[in-house]
Formats: C-alpha cells, sequence, structure tokens
C-alpha cells in the first residue's frame, strides 16, 4: 500500500513540468559537483572553494568544459539520463576514493598509468587502512542521494539515434585528438594557466593543476617520450667512450642472493624512539664484519611502489625516463640487457622467488625477459622440503630464508638467486593481532595513537628482518661455496605516510633537499664468506641502480660498457633520483641523460 502510493506520488511529480524542469537543470549541473567532490578528496573541500578555485578559473573552466563533454558524449551514446547519471557517480567516486587512498598511503596521487594496475586491485585492497574523515562520508552521501532522486526525475535525450550517435563520436574525437598530441595540448595547457612540464615531478603537479588538470596532464603525456637529442647511434657512441671489463683472475663464481627486504629501514631514526631490544642488532654487528659493506640506498619511492627500486636495482635503469605512476615491467616487451643477463652470460642460472601472487606487477610475464630461468611465488607451497608459516599475514622472513636455503643446497651450477619478502607489507594497523605480545617494545611520545600502533607493528616486522638476515648470513658461513649476499630495503614505511616523520621531527618538511635524502633512503648491507674487494669502493651512499654495479666491483665479476657509464656517473653525482630536489649543473644534466636514453631504449616499442 505505501509503495504503491510512493509510485503514484512520484509520477504525479514527473507531470509537473515545473518540477521535471528543476530536476533537469540540477541533473545537468551534475559535472560541476563531480569537479566538487573530485577536488575535495585531493585537497579538502575547503582549500578548493576558498583557495583553488578564486586563483585558477581558467583551470577550473578547463576542468568543466572536460567533464561537460565527458557527461554529453556518454548521455548521448546511453540516451536514458538515469543510466548515465549511475555510471558518472559511481566512476566519480570510485576514482576520487581512489585517489584519496593512494595519496594517504603512498604520498602518491592517482595516475593514468594506476588503470592499469586494476587486475591488481584484490590484492592491492588488502594492503588498505585509511580513515575517512566526516566531509568525506558527507560527499558520497550526497552523490548517492543526488544520483537516485534525479535518476528518477531527469529526462531522456530528446534526439534519435542518428542525431545522438554522430554528435558523441565527433565529440569523442575532438577529445582523442587534443590528448593525443602531447606537443600541441601543452601549448593550451600553458596558456590556460595548466603548468605541463610538471610530469616530472607529480607531486608539483597535482599541487599547481589540482587532480583534474594533472589528470588530464599525464594523459597528454602517457605515452613513452623521446628524450631529447635520442638516437641510438647518439646512445652507442656515448658508452662506446667506456671499455667492457672482464672478470678479474680472482672472481670465483659465487653464488649470488639479492634480498629486497619489505619495508626494511632503521626505526631508531625516529627520533625519541625508545625500542628494546634493539631490533637493529644484528645489522649493526654484521655491518662491521671483515667481510662486509653497509650503506644507504637512494631510492625512487617512499611508503609504496616497491617495483620501481626492484626495477632499478635489477636493470641498472632509471624510472626517471619514465612516464610517472608507471609500473616498469608493463613497459618492458622484450629481453633487455640487465645485470640478471650479465651473470647469466657468465654461466649462473637465474632464479626469482616471491612468496605472493605471480602476476602482480606483471613479474611473471616481465622477469624472464629481465633473465631470469625461473620464478616462483604461488608455487613455492609445493615445495614439501620447506614448511612455511605466516607472521603478520603474510609469509614469515623466516621462512623466506627456508626456501632461499633450498633453492641455494639443490643448485648444480652457480646461482643468482632474487628474493622479494613479504612479511613486513604494510599496512601495519594491528598487523600482528589485536593482543599480541611483542618481541620488541616501542615507544615514541610524538606520534598519534593510530601512528604509535602502527609504529609498534612494524617494529616487530623490522625484528623478524633482522632475525632473518643473521640466520641468512649464518648459513651463508657455513657453506664451503662462495657466496655473497646483497640485502636492502625498497622503501621506507608507510606508518602515516609524512605524519610520523613530520611529528617526531626526523624531517621539517617533505619537499627540502635535505628531508628528501632521508625519506629516500633505506639501508643495505653486502655480506659474503670470502673476502671483497672494499679497496674498489670508497663510498657508502648508492643510487639504486647502481647497488648491483658495486657488487661487481666487489667480487670482481666484470663490467659492461653502461656499468662503467654508471661508474663515471657516480664520480660526477655520487646518488640522485629527481626526487631528491637536487640542483643540477649544466655537465651533470647532459650526463645523465645517457641513463634516460639507455632507459628508452630498453622499453621503446
Amino acid at each position: 500500500m505505501i509503495l504503491r502510493r510512493f509510485i503514484e506520488f512520484v509520477k504525479r511529480l514527473k507531470k509537473k513540468k515545473s518540477f521535471w524542469i528543476q530536476a533537469t537543470v540540477l541533473y545537468w549541473l551534475m559535472p560541476v559537483f563531480y569537479l566538487i567532490e573530485l577536488e575535495s578528496f585531493h585537497s579538502y573541500p575547503a582549500f578548493f572553494i576558498q583557495t583553488f578555485l578564486p586563483s585558477h578559473l581558467p583551470i577550473v573552466l578547463f576542468d568543466l568544459i572536460l567533464l561537460y563533454l565527458l557527461f554529453t558524449i556518454v548521455f548521448l551514446l546511453v540516451k536514458k539520463a538515469w543510466i548515465n547519471l549511475i555510471f558518472f557517480s559511481i566512476l566519480i567516486t570510485a576514482v576520487s576514493l581512489t585517489n584519496y587512498i593512494k595519496f594517504a598511503l603512498t604520498g602518491e596521487n592517482f595516475l593514468p598509468h594506476d588503470i592499469v594496475m586494476a587486475g591488481n586491485m584484490g590484492e592491492l585492497a588488502g594492503f588498505i587502512s585509511v580513515d575517512f574523515q566526516w566531509w568525506a562520508w558527507a560527499l558520497i552521501a550526497m552523490t548517492i542521494f543526488a544520483t537516485i532522486i534525479l535518476s528518477v526525475f531527469a529526462k531522456n535525450a530528446p534526439f534519435k539515434f542518428y542525431i545522438r550517435i554522430p554528435v558523441s563520436i565527433i565529440l569523442s574525437v575532438i577529445i582523442v585528438l587534443f590528448f593525443s598530441n602531447g606537443p600541441k595540448a601543452g601549448e593550451i595547457f600553458n596558456k590556460i594557466g595548466i603548468f605541463y612540464e610538471a610530469t616530472d615531478n607529480q607531486e608539483t603537479n597535482y599541487r599547481a593543476n589540482g587532480f583534474v588538470g594533472a589528470f588530464s596532464v599525464n594523459i597528454a603525456s602517457f605515452a613513452i617520450q623521446k628524450p631529447e637529442g635520442y638516437s641510438n647511434a647518439k646512445l652507442e657512441a656515448e658508452l662506446s667512450k667506456y671499455t667492457e671489463i672482464s672478470p678479474s683472475n680472482d672472481f670465483n663464481n659465487p653464488d649470488i642472493i639479492l634480498v629486497l627486504s619489505e619495508s626494511f629501514w632503521d626505526p631508531r631514526l625516529l627520533p625519541d624512539s625508545v625500542i628494546t631490544p634493539n631490533p637493529f642488532e644484528n645489522f649493526d654487528r654484521l655491518s662491521q664484519s671483515e667481510n662486509a659493506l653497509s650503506g644507504k640506498l637512494i631510492v625512487p619511492t617512499i611508503a609504496g611502489g616497491t617495483i620501481r627500486t626492484e626495477f632499478e636495482v635489477l636493470t641498472g635503469l632509471s624510472v626517471d625516463a619514465l612516464p610517472s605512476g608507471v609500473v616498469p615491467y608493463n613497459l618492458i616487451r622484450k629481453n633487455l640487457n640487465s645485470y640478471v643477463s650479465n651473470y647469466k652470460n657468465l654461466g649462473y642460472d637465474a632464479i626469482a622467488i616471491h612468496p605472493y601472487l605471480a602476476r602482480f606487477y606483471n613479474r611473471a610475464k616481465c622477469l624472464p625477459l629481465l633473465g631470469f630461468d625461473e620464478y616462483y611465488a604461488e608455487s613455492l607451497a609445493q615445495i614439501d622440503e620447506v614448511a612455511p608459516y605466516n607472521r603478520g599475514g603474510y609469509v614469515s622472513d623466516d621462512s623466506f630464508v627456508d626456501y632461499l636455503e633450498y633453492f641455494l643446497n639443490n643448485a648444480d651450477k652457480p646461482l643468482f638467486l632474487f628474493g622479494i619478502t613479504m612479511e613486513n607489507h604494510q599496512s601495519y594497523s594491528y598487523k600482528f593481532g589485536y593482543w599480541q605480545t611483542f618481541k620488541v617494545k616501542a615507544k615514541n611520545p610524538n606520534l598519534n595513537d593510530q601512528d604509535h600502533n602502527k609504529f609498534e607493528n612494524y617494529v616487530e616486522g623490522i625484528r623478524d628482518a633482522d632475525a632473518a638476515l643473521v640466520k641468512l648470513c649464518e648459513y651463508i658461513d657455513k657453506r664451503e661455496r662462495p657466496t655473497v649476499l646483497v640485502f636492502f630495503g625498497d622503501h621506507l614505511p608507510q606508518i602515516g605516510l609524512y605524519s610520523a616523520y613530520l611529528d617526531t621531527g626526523f624531517v621539517e618538511d617533505t619537499w627540502s633537499k635535505e628531508s628528501r635524502e632521508k625519506l629516500y633512503a633505506t639501508p643495505f648491507i653486502i655480506y659474503s664468506n670470502f673476502k671483497l674487494n672494499k679497496n674498489a669502493v670508497d663510498y657508502d651512499t648508492v643510487s639504486s641502480y647502481n647497488l648491483l654495479n658495486v657488487l661487481s666491483s666487489l667480487i670482481g665479476s666484470g663490467k659492461t660498457k653502461y656499468m662503467g657509464y654508471l661508474d663515471a656517473l657516480r664520480e660526477k653525482l655520487p646518488y640522485y633520483n629527481i626526487r631528491m630536489n637536487f640542483k643540477l649543473t649544466d655537465e651533470q644534466k647532459e650526463f645523465i641523460q645517457i641513463q634516460y636514453y639507455a632507459t628508452y631504449k630498453a622499453v621503446a616499442k
């Protein structure tokens, strides 16, 4: 009875011309609301309305034109007003939430290249632990309410299909032509105040252009851009200046273990932290060993983005030369020269292991192109000789070492063994359980309750990583075969993103050179059961793309011409990536361009 009366009431309202006219007007104001929603989730409602809007009117106008064009195209294609509205409400809310969550987790905004990670969204959702403020819930509720009401009362497109379809196609072609011509789009962007040259620094891009403007800039520059002055002949000419070096006479073909330890970092660096016992005890002791070298690794990411550090470490190339936010492995379509392939040429077998999903970050397809013979992920569970157990929701670091030992014990040739741990992956909120008795007590009076809980759980994971490190080194010491370990962290942990680092005074800001050198630096250690040529390395801060080049110097495994170039680059620029905010000299800019040439050649189709 009540439902029937409500339906009759709605029908009467729809017949009133004044009412459906108002509903139609509101319907066509929805793109304005969508822009407010997108920018509010990006920079908070008050900032967008009071600060960004009045000072960036041309950018806001461009954003509205783009949203209205897209809204109109879909409206003409589907004809039904309610279908168009539901589609856009879901799309805009999903994009807004994705941008909000990604920034909360990693400090980076949603980028066009993130769309290709859609296949991993289920796995990524497992890492999410984000609190939403009241205004976020209010915007979502308003979107749902407006969508329901206007879907009922708004009028459908009154045009015949032979008008709707051609018009929608024409509008679509205009948009495609605009964004596919990057240089021309850049000219227009610059004229209306959108900072087009900011794609090499996405923090600047999204701050200066807002979310829609920045996302538009990234779409226009989506394709891999050929570096200025690039030619294959020029790259070869530059590399010809360096000499390929054969392995030294005392090179003993050691087994090489390369371990990327998830979020491995020294939590004692947070000021006023009181941690007992020392969670870095083994790392500290092993670093003092005669056959060890330790230091800082400058990485291209913070609080996430493992794949970027991984790519640089394995290839010696730079993600700075790639489109911002891209998953490097999604660009690789052919075999490329890497540190892995170098050891393959020396007669090594190459195996990679990761106790997670094989398809994640496209590793299953890409790692063989870097030179790996085999890649074990879920298939690790089929190894009966190892009985793994979980810690913190993932395969424990202790079990991870057992897997490494298994492959080393069963190798019949020199082995290059690469492993990526999983235990100490975010999120850290109650990671080790709500009633966990921690093996390490960690306190910091400057952290809020939420960050403090993450800190305690993170330190517990670091203690396990440190224990796994010494377990692996003790195994290496007992081996008869010469063996060398390279153990490093991929990025700093996500403990409230920047809040833990700012609140404790670890950094004063997030953009200065001094702060960036702290936020993008993780520890590394190279440990062996034979004498390393430490005279060949007189430095302890290394860029991630140079880490395995340092290893080659220590063990005498030889150098390619490109590795010789990287040595020369280190002489001119000891460590670098664009996030460091260094002011480069013209000579340094010209010299690092060679690395960009090599990276472009590796990924260009």
